[in-house]
């Protein structure tokens, strides 16, 4: 059995347009992804749901008629992977952003 895919096995990296703000990405299979950030002179993250590469609103990931969830913790960022994965039916891979 494979170990799960959580939080800590992120690498995120300096956004260079925004100065302190990092972030990574996700794939999960071909159709689904989700962008993780956290901004500067914050201690949570943010994600954005993408469904062919473009950010949208997601049941059971996204508020309905939002595309985007702040305000959240490591944790949170962990079950939102491991639902994405389930929606997916796809392991998630870290994409070089």
């Amino acid at each position: 059995m494979s170990k799960r895919f959580t939080f800590e096995d992120l690498n995120f990296k300096s956004d260079e347009h925004i100065m302190r703000m990092i972030r990574t990405k996700l794939s999960f299979g071909e159709k689904y992804g989700l962008s993780i950030v956290q901004l500067p002179d914050s201690n949570t993250y943010e994600i954005g749901a993408l469904v062919n590469g473009e950010l949208t609103e997601l049941p059971g990931i996204t508020a309905e008629g939002d595309t985007v969830k702040a305000g959240l913790s490591p944790d949170d960022v962990t079950g939102i992977i491991l639902k994405m994965q389930s929606i997916s039916a796809s392991n998630p891979k870290e994409e070089n952003v």
